[in-house]
Parts: C-alpha cells; sequence; structure tokens
C-alpha cells in the first residue's frame, strides 16, 4: 500500500490512514494514535479495539446439516456476533448441538425462530502460536499412531485417532479465526501460516481416511514401509518449523520424489489394502511437500 506525502502548513508533512483501517477501528478527528519509529519504517497503530463485527443470516434450507458448513464458515471469518434466523426448528436446535465444535463462541440469546452467539474469548498472538503448535503436534502424533494401528490391525486405537482428528479441526477452524480477527505480529506472515494451517488439516484429514477404511484390515510389509517413511516426513517437517535446517527441507523435498515413483511403481503389482495404503502414502508425501512451499517463503 502506497500514500503520498503532502504539505500541511510550512512544515508538517501529511500522509492518509487507509479509510477501510480507519473505519474498522472507528477513528474520528482528535483520535491518538502510537508511532514507532523503525529505521525506514514508521509503525502506526492505535489502542482502541476494533468495531465488533455482526452477521445476521436467514436460513431457509431444509437440511440442518448443510449448516455446519455455512456456521464454519462465518466462525472462521470472525465474525464476533452471529445471529441466525430460521423457521425450522431443526435448523435451531442443531445449531446448539453443534456449538462445541468451535471454540470460544457461545449462545447469548436464543428466540423460537433466531439464535445469538457471540465471542467469549480475548485472542492474543501467544494464543495463537500455541494453539498451531498444538494442531502441529496433532498432526505428528496421529501419524506414529496410525502406524502402531495398522501394525496391529487396532481398531481401538483407529477410533481414538478419529476423535484426534476431530479435536484438530476444532483447534484448526479456531487458528483460521484468530488470524481473521485479529491477524499476526508479523502481517507478512498471515497468508502463509493460513496456507499451513489448512495444509495441517488435509494432513491429519488423510489419516483420518486411513483410519476408517483399515479397521479390522490387515496390510503387507513392503506397503506399511512406505506408508512409514510418507508419515515420517511429518515430524520432520515439525521439527524444521521450530528449529529450522535446510537439509531437513532438502530431505522432504528429495523423499515425496522418491516414495511417489516407488509407491507408484508398487501399485502397479498390488491389490486390495496395500494398494490402498500406498495410495496414502503418495498423498501424505505430497501434502508435506506442500507445506514446504509457504513454510519456506515465510521463512526467507
Amino acid at each position: 500500500m502506497k500514500r503520498k506525502i503532502v504539505r500541511l502548513g510550512s512544515s508538517s508533512l501529511v500522509a492518509s490512514l487507509p479509510s477501510k483501517w480507519a473505519e474498522r477501528f472507528d477513528l474520528k478527528p482528535g483520535d491518538e494514535l502510537e508511532i514507532e519509529e523503525q529505521g525506514n519504517k514508521l509503525v502506526i497503530y492505535t489502542d482502541k479495539e476494533h468495531k465488533k463485527e455482526t452477521k445476521d443470516l436467514t436460513l431457509d434450507f431444509e437440511r440442518p446439516k448443510y449448516l455446519k458448513r455455512v456456521f464454519a464458515a462465518l466462525y472462521k471469518k470472525g465474525y464476533e456476533e452471529i445471529i441466525l434466523r430460521s423457521k425450522n426448528p431443526k435448523i435451531i436446535d442443531y445449531i446448539q448441538s453443534n456449538l462445541p465444535t468451535f471454540i470460544g463462541v457461545e449462545v447469548i440469546d436464543q428466540g423460537k425462530d433466531y439464535v445469538k452467539l457471540s465471542d467469549i474469548v480475548s485472542m492474543d498472538d501467544e494464543q495463537f502460536d500455541n494453539v498451531f503448535r498444538r494442531c502441529m503436534l496433532i498432526s505428528v502424533q496421529v501419524a506414529e499412531e496410525t502406524i502402531e494401528a495398522l501394525k496391529t490391525s487396532d481398531s481401538a486405537a483407529m477410533q481414538r485417532l478419529l476423535a484426534a482428528e476431530k479435536v484438530n479441526n476444532k483447534l484448526t477452524d479456531f487458528c483460521k479465526r484468530l488470524l481473521a480477527k485479529k491477524g499476526y505480529k508479523d502481517e507478512l506472515r498471515v497468508k502463509y501460516l493460513y496456507a499451513l494451517i489448512q495444509e495441517n488439516e488435509r494432513i491429519v484429514d488423510e489419516y483420518k481416511y486411513v483410519a476408517k477404511w483399515f479397521q479390522g484390515k490387515k496390510v503387507g510389509h513392503v506397503a506399511l514401509d512406505q506408508f512409514t517413511k510418507a508419515s515420517k516426513l511429518v515430524r520432520t517437517f515439525y521439527e524444521c518449523y521450530y528449529t529450522f535446517d535446510e537439509k531437513k527441507v532438502h530431505h522432504i523435498v528429495a523423499e515425496r520424489q522418491t516414495i511417489e515413483e516407488e509407491a507408484k511403481n508398487l501399485m502397479a503389482k498390488s491389490k486390495g489394502a496395500d494398494a490402498v495404503l500406498l495410495h496414502h502414502a503418495v498423498n501424505l508425501a505430497i501434502l508435506v511437500y506442500e507445506m514446504a512451499e509457504p513454510f519456506l517463503e515465510m521463512y526467507y
């Protein structure tokens, strides 16, 4: 964003504030702003909280399950107050029963044909960092526990993995909401963090599909070896993210290519559960590789 400097009086230079930013924080003539000099940069900020963003939406569809997608979109966009209206009582009931899926919002008012939800938690950068790290750790945990569950055909362990995936969904949605509402201390990182959250969710979803399909099924050691190689990349990425190591990034890139080539050759000779697991191995290697792109752009 660029602004032209204009002269005011004999000695003052003035640049305008972005109108959307001023409106978001309800800034008016006479309000004070904090200004910090940082070399060739001026950092301008306000202590005022931004205006509460409200969404009032009437839902006229018949299927309550579609509502979860709608509400998830509103939640991740960062609205502080959401009013949902419907003449279908099932819609209102569905909102109440599924609200625990979303962190930090609660019903504050409800009538026969509407429900009003609002934020109940404050948000800051430290909170985002903690929740984001928890999401990353869940992906590592799920990767390693899926390998063990496949080795022993442990259906109970697969069920626990499905529960962990639901927790991860709640946390990744919360991270997206935090970025939409508050941004991040380094504004340039927001788009990269959002991409990493999205990819993390896709990785855990991949394990969800494995957990659903492989309950009670046995797999051969060759397919399991390929799946294990791909799954180990999840921890490699986690370690690299928190302690940057360029060699580990190169390892992820090289392993992705190796796994893709080997697994595809093996798929041509495999069938049943082994072929399906090899397919998931390729998907996982690609997903971790795709996380490296926004990570490197953010790091450099």
